[in-house]
């Protein structure tokens, strides 16, 4: 425990650093203010201590040894956004105050990192998008929200005045209206020989089953409950992870029971007796990956974007993500008069919200919105 002494007409204050030294420091407070600086002591010493715990051996811990501690943590804890979060702190942040004291990190620093953003370039030598320089901000933020909770800072510095951070656009603002698929093309890539029998399944998956690709990737049969009605009962509690090449929890955190359309129900039957004994050369069991790649593993998402964009140059359609197959079912869904409200808790599930877990949707209302995606194989030509 450190101690006051006076000097003059000022109050000193005497700790230990993280290295055992003793160090000496005015208060700036003149004598008889002894409260307020105890106060000023005890805060120095709860920072060093957090520093201690971090393996800090100096007094102050610089935002570059924070980080690096911050995204070992976030990592121990399966975050499946930690590589993203190092990737963007390592290429934006330490650059530009990395080596910074977190406590006297301001501000400003903050306002001037996001004003470099937006006039940086990318690898492309294309400026960033508004989105990529939200998301920059955004994890600068949750770092120094959790050096508060450390006992690092006492407040966060990342306050920014109201027209600092760009809107949330898209770098092509036409990109989003370009994205879905029509109806005639959603059957014609589930249906066309041209594409292979296990593409397709992925594709019926993701597109008539509103998946996104690591839910699709990760489903094995016994997620699929074939006796409910008046539509079966597709499982979505889990997720291939493409960055960790591991299963974890969907995207949101909250496992969904999907209604499975009456055309999907066809193309699963049909690749359950047939296409998927071909390709695995014995009969799925439980357990089993209902799309596994050849190897009987989980899919890679680059592989099959690739083969993706090959499948539809087969078909003559312009090239897509894989992730816009999701999105045309909601847009097809609602487009056929599926109340937005009940399609959301199909795809996506409850929300955090306290109306969403006290509610149970019937399952009659979450299979009526599904029904009002139309596509059926007798449509393909």
């Amino acid at each position: 425990m450190g101690s006051l002494y006076p000097k003059g007409n000022k109050i000193y204050l005497s700790f230990q650093d993280a290295s055992g030294k003793w160090r000496a420091r005015s208060s700036g407070l003149p004598v008889g203010e002894e409260k307020r600086a105890m106060k000023m002591l005890e805060a120095i010493e709860g920072k060093i201590s957090a520093g201690a715990r971090l393996g800090s051996r100096h007094s102050e811990v610089t935002v570059e040894v924070y980080a690096a501690q911050w995204i070992r943590d976030r990592e121990s804890h399966g975050i499946a956004s930690a590589k993203d979060d190092e990737s963007r702190i390592r290429l934006h942040i330490l650059p530009e105050f990395g080596s910074v004291a977190m406590t006297s990190v301001r501000p400003h620093h903050l306002r001037d990192l996001v004003r470099g953003l937006r006039s940086k370039t990318s690898a492309k030598n294309e400026p960033l998008a508004p989105r990529s320089i939200r998301h920059v901000y955004a994890i600068t933020r949750r770092m120094f929200q959790d050096a508060v909770v450390d006992e690092l800072i006492d407040t966060t510095p990342c306050v920014l005045k109201q027209h600092d951070l760009p809107k949330k656009i898209d770098k092509d603002p036409t990109f989003r209206a370009n994205a879905t698929f029509t109806r005639d093309e959603l059957v014609r890539i589930t249906t066309d020989r041209r594409v292979p029998d296990d593409r397709r399944m992925l594709y019926g998956l993701m597109g008539i089953g509103a998946m996104r690709f690591g839910e699709a990737a990760a489903r094995r049969w016994r997620d699929y409950d074939t006796d409910t009605e008046p539509l079966g009962r597709m499982v979505i509690a889990s997720s291939f992870d493409v960055k960790s090449h591991r299963e974890k929890a969907t995207k949101t955190q909250s496992p969904r029971a999907m209604p499975v359309h009456q055309t999907l129900c066809e193309m699963l039957m049909a690749w359950k007796e047939d296409g998927w004994a071909q390709l695995m050369s014995r009969r799925p069991n439980p357990d089993d990956l209902i799309v596994p790649s050849v190897k009987g593993r989980f899919r890679n998402v680059n592989h099959s974007l690739r083969q993706f964009h090959k499948d539809l140059d087969a078909l003559g359609f312009r090239r897509r993500r894989q992730h816009d197959l999701r999105r045309t079912f909601i847009t097809l869904a609602r487009a056929g008069g599926a109340r937005p409200d009940i399609l959301r808790w199909a795809t996506h599930g409850p929300t955090g919200d306290i109306v969403d877990i006290y509610t149970s949707m019937p399952w009659e209302s979450l299979c009526e919105a599904v029904a009002y995606l139309k596509v059926d194989f007798r449509e393909a030509s």
